[in-house]
């Protein structure tokens, strides 16, 4: 285990899911058949960084960013599923 600790409550949110059983479920529901490198355990971290972040339009101008540089999908569409649109 390593010695870096999560004080921040961003952190604190994610020490409480339990991954492993959370992994199981996603298997047993195959609802990570058609992603490529964005796994349901990151696409919740996403969301979540997404809802915590999302009070002003520069926030979402820099979560877009990084969308744009870190996904494979382009950031329009993650940013229609935050702001719950329909993604086409």
């Amino acid at each position: 285990m390593d010695k870096i600790t999560r004080k921040t409550s961003f952190g604190q949110w994610f020490s409480a899911i339990n991954f492993r059983l959370f992994e199981k479920q996603v298997e047993s529901l195959k609802s990570d058949l058609y992603t490529k490198k964005l796994t349901t355990e990151s696409f919740l971290k996403l969301m979540l960084f997404a809802q915590a972040e999302t009070n002003s339009k520069l926030k979402v101008l820099k979560i877009s960013r990084y969308l744009r540089a870190t996904l494979w999908k382009p950031a329009y569409l993650w940013l229609r599923r935050i702001e719950a649109k329909s993604v086409p």
